[in-house]
């Protein structure tokens, strides 16, 4: 994958259209693994098999209205790009599951939004 500098990152969920003012985001992707070792005289390493897979993701904004107006809603598109890889979710393929709002003395209110996927993600692709 070529390489991108973080400023050309951008967030789009189609409830409240174009998060703006995003200051960072990241996709979590996980499998789950149920293990499969039995005793034996010979056995040295567990073994597994892969089971369902998911996926999270956290969006940072310093605080727009459009940001908390997603909470408990179903999206029905999340792209976010970094200008050079693209990350899609399905249609209806996620949904806001909390935000987190925090304001320092010496900073601007930020907003932390939680994104659980509820499908597989439509793309993970580089430019």
């Amino acid at each position: 994958m070529a390489m991108a500098h973080g400023k050309g990152g951008s967030v789009t969920l189609t409830v409240g259209g174009d998060v703006t003012n995003v200051t960072s985001w990241s996709v979590n992707m996980t499998a789950d693994m149920a293990e499969t070792t039995f005793m034996a005289a010979d056995a040295a390493y567990k073994s597994y098999l892969a089971g369902f897979k998911d996926w999270t993701a956290t969006i940072e904004v310093n605080v727009c209205t459009a940001a908390l107006t997603v909470l408990g809603s179903t999206l029905t598109a999340c792209t976010l790009t970094d200008g050079s890889a693209t990350f899609t979710a399905a249609t209806n393929g996620c949904i806001c599951t909390g935000i987190s709002v925090a304001c320092d003395a010496q900073g601007i209110t930020k907003a932390t939004m939680s994104i659980q996927g509820i499908l597989a993600p439509t793309s993970w692709t580089a430019a």
